[in-house]
């Protein structure tokens, strides 16, 4: 298809200098008068068989033979910019028509003359394509694939197919549970070098730096005499108090549960199997939580959460660029809740509330990055920096 524009000093003369340049394979998108000139915006294609209708001015008079007045020929981007650069050869002396035009060429951009109502199906057919093996290509659970992909209902474009998911994750995942400092003791458990000390120690830390309420840190384990000399390090560094304690029976001479001071368990997911029973008969109020890092493998997730029944999730390495494939995996699955999260490895970056938002929003980055299609979208993810315990 291609468009141009034919200058005329009548529209039946007009009319017959189309027909006698470009013959029956011409259709009239719009005629405009403007001082006693007519200008034809027509489409044109080869090959195709067309024949002249009855004249109208007030309508296109080449039709497609076979086709309604009302169906429009199809129209591409770049026939639209070859119509502009048409616009813009004209002579200097048509200045006026040549706004008139611009004019015309502003709405049929804009009308769904130009624009499609939406892409063919071969398109969409194609997007949700690239969306299904993307999915495929996941380190997630079959699971997962499947309620991800059960979101997705007859969209009618790329933007559509991506407001379905996140529609999806944001209605069907669990919200965010508060980590609250009144409850007195909480167990942070994760596996060797997940972040879950660090997670510790700044969660003291902000609870005495920003509410102003005493707290202390309890490593317990029958290792921790091997990280000793590090943890005094960082308790001296951020001013947390922090006590050893090897058998969860020792916790009782630690903590004392009528005091105002906040205790932070960290202990390893090798030792909860036996530990967070008897805490949790000690400690009714306790909140236990999970901590593992965004990019944590799927098998090593699915051994710890099934630990337990968390009252919520922490996650580590919110910073890093991969999709948090281990979040999302958790909210579907196994259902539990996001709490707080930690953006830096370094000791003194607060620590900060985590939602299903944000972590669908960095799904639709991905997806909105890679699957090819007309639309753009969405800005890039900000994990919301607001104070995490309450």
């Amino acid at each position: 298809m291609k468009i141009e524009l034919i200058k005329s000093n009548t529209l039946t003369n007009g009319i017959r200098d189309i027909n006698a340049r470009f013959g029956p394979s011409a259709y009239i998108l719009r005629n405009i008068e403007s001082h006693g000139e007519t200008v034809l915006v027509i489409a044109h294609e080869e090959n195709a068989e067309f024949f002249v209708g009855e004249p109208n001015p007030k309508t296109a008079l080449l039709k497609m033979k076979g086709s309604s007045t009302d169906k429009a020929p199809t129209v591409t981007n770049e026939e639209i910019e070859l119509l502009k650069s048409t616009i813009k050869s004209l002579p200097k002396s048509f200045d006026d028509t040549n706004d008139i035009v611009k004019d015309e060429l502003q709405i049929l951009t804009e009308s769904s003359l130009f624009n499609k109502k939406g892409p063919s199906n071969s398109m969409m057919e194609l997007v949700e394509e690239q969306f299904l093996e993307l999915l495929d290509e996941t380190p997630t659970s079959k699971q997962l694939k499947t309620r991800l992909s059960n979101y997705v209902k007859n969209p009618k474009s790329k933007n559509e197919l991506l407001s379905q998911i996140e529609f999806g994750v944001n209605n069907d995942f669990p919200g965010t549970k508060d980590v609250k400092i009144e409850k007195k003791v909480h167990i942070i458990a994760g596996g060797y070098g997940v972040g879950k000390t660090s997670m510790a120690f700044k969660m003291a830390s902000q609870i005495r730096n920003v509410h102003k309420q005493p707290a202390s840190v309890i490593s317990l384990g029958v290792n921790i005499d091997d990280n000793r000399a590090e943890l005094d390090i960082i308790s001296t560094r951020l001013n947390v108090p922090n006590y050893f304690v090897k058998d969860v029976r020792g916790l009782e001479k630690v903590i004392d549960i009528n005091g105002d001071n906040v205790y932070i368990i960290d202990i390893d997911t090798a030792s909860a199997t036996e530990a967070i029973p008897f805490i949790r008969g000690q400690y009714r109020e306790a909140q236990f939580h999970l901590v593992t890092p965004t990019d944590s493998c799927i098998s090593s997730l699915k051994t710890n959460c099934e630990l337990y029944k968390w009252d919520s999730i922490m996650f580590t390495r919110l910073d890093s660029p991969l999709v948090p494939w281990a979040a999302i995996e958790a909210l579907s699955e196994y259902r539990i809740p996001l709490s707080i999260g930690s953006t830096s490895s370094s000791l003194t970056t607060d620590l900060v509330r985590v939602s299903k938002e944000n972590i669908s929003r960095r799904l639709i980055e991905f997806l909105n990055f890679n699957i090819s299609g007309p639309d753009n979208m969405r800005d890039s993810l900000e994990v919301t920096r607001i104070n995490a315990l309450h």
